[in-house]
């Protein structure tokens, strides 16, 4: 799998097969095998395990370049290469989930109104506090945006 994805990121067999210390045939097949295997039924995944395994890539992802980032043997223009790959794998594992609806307004307001109700014992109750809260988390948002963009300029 190692081969296929520095294959989708543009290395060429040569390249790969430098890497991996291995001849550009072999990682021809590697990177054949590994399409073959990305080929399911589509009513078989398990969608939830799939997100897991995602967000545990981009874990170590971070985990890896935040590694190489601390490490003081390494030259400071690499570190923060490194640290600058971390904060991508971060914007990516965020993106990640804003496009599998984890951060849509429907998931929030199913979050907030089940936060509330359990803090809640009255139900009429929860509603206001659901809007009061769904209130002041969108003001949050604002003058999150607003503190971005002033700060950007």
């Amino acid at each position: 799998m190692l081969a296929y994805r520095l294959q989708q990121r543009g290395l060429t067999y040569a390249q790969i097969a430098q890497t991996l210390e291995s001849s550009p045939h072999s990682v021809k097949e590697w990177v054949s095998k590994a399409r073959e295997g990305l080929k399911v039924d589509l009513r078989r995944i398990d969608i939830l395990q799939e997100m897991g395994e995602t967000l545990d890539f981009f874990h170590d992802a971070r985990v890896t370049a935040m590694g190489m980032a601390s490490d003081l043997s390494i030259s400071p223009a690499v570190r923060v290469e490194a640290l600058m790959a971390a904060l991508k794998t971060e914007r990516d594992k965020t993106d990640f989930l804003a496009r599998a609806g984890v951060y849509s307004a429907t998931s929030a307001e199913c979050m907030a109104r089940v936060i509330v109700q359990s803090l809640s014992s009255e139900h009429s109750d929860a509603d206001k506090k659901l809007h009061d809260f769904m209130d002041k988390l969108a003001k949050d948002l604002q003058e999150a945006a607003q503190s971005r963009l002033m700060k950007a300029a």
